[in-house]
């Protein structure tokens, strides 16, 4: 629902313009997920349904509740990309956004 107002003004109303705000996009549904503990994940995917002897050993070891209450992880500090497929280099853009969001915050120029 976010993107509404933006396909309506104009500012990703093609696959062009899309593109190049789509981390800019994400970033901001990561933070909403995150700030929320992954509410929106775990409305179906609740970690008392799911079955780790069924899952790879590396994911039922990230699925453990105990893993998770003491490192303060949610659900998409792992998923980031994987409901929708982000460019190679994803990360490196992620960051440089983070860094030129949290300058804008303090009032700095941003580089």
């Amino acid at each position: 629902m976010h993107e509404v107002p933006h396909w309506i003004i104009g500012s990703i109303d093609t696959r062009d313009k899309y593109e190049a705000q789509r981390l800019y996009l994400a970033k901001h549904v990561w933070e909403d997920i995150k700030g929320s503990d992954s509410d929106e994940c775990r409305d179906c995917h609740e970690l008392g349904h799911m079955d780790l002897n069924r899952q790879k050993l590396s994911a039922s070891r990230k699925h453990t509740l105990k893993r998770q209450i003491e490192s303060g992880e949610t659900c998409i500090d792992c998923q980031q990309g994987v409901a929708h497929t982000l460019s190679e280099g994803w990360q490196d853009q992620y960051d440089a956004i983070a860094i030129a969001h949290e300058a804008t915050k303090e009032g700095e120029t941003k580089i």
